[in-house]
């Protein structure tokens, strides 16, 4: 799976995100836009891979970088149903986005979505990727039994 697009012309990360990975001691790679990070989930033989945003946006004195893991996705618009069923779940931390095809990926995606204060320190952006690692996981299986997709 590929997460599609950074934000555009701002491939590269930025000097604070980077520093900031590094610090949450995970294992990570670079892929173009992205931090991937792929979480062991506990008590399971489970795996998701997440993605965050290599470089933080900006609004006034808000700063945040997104963090997402793909519950679903087809070539196929999502059924009705299956929509109802994701989007009447409700978060204490993040939320649903469904993604439509674009130039930068060819799918149809439900993404868990968390956004993050890269000002935190790292334990707590560790603690939070792992938040959206595990609801992720949990949702893809609501969405798709219990086939490992990640």
């Amino acid at each position: 799976m590929s997460p599609g697009a950074g934000v555009p012309g701002q491939t590269a990360p930025d000097e604070a995100m980077t520093t900031l990975m590094k610090a949450t001691e995970l294992s990570y790679s670079e892929i173009p836009g992205f931090f991937q990070v792929t979480f062991d989930i506990a008590d399971s033989p489970r795996k998701h891979t997440i993605y965050m945003r290599s470089r933080a946006e900006e609004y006034n004195s808000l700063k945040a970088a997104e963090a997402f893991g793909i519950v679903w996705e087809s070539t196929d618009a999502a059924p009705k149903e299956l929509l109802e069923k994701a989007f009447t779940y409700r978060f204490k931390a993040g939320g649903l986005a469904y993604e439509r095809p674009s130039e930068a990926q060819n799918l149809h995606r439900i993404r868990y979505r968390l956004h993050i204060d890269p000002r935190r320190d790292a334990k707590q952006v560790r603690e939070l990727l792992a938040i959206v690692a595990s609801t992720s996981d949990f949702m893809e299986k609501e969405l798709n039994g219990e086939e490992d997709k990640q």
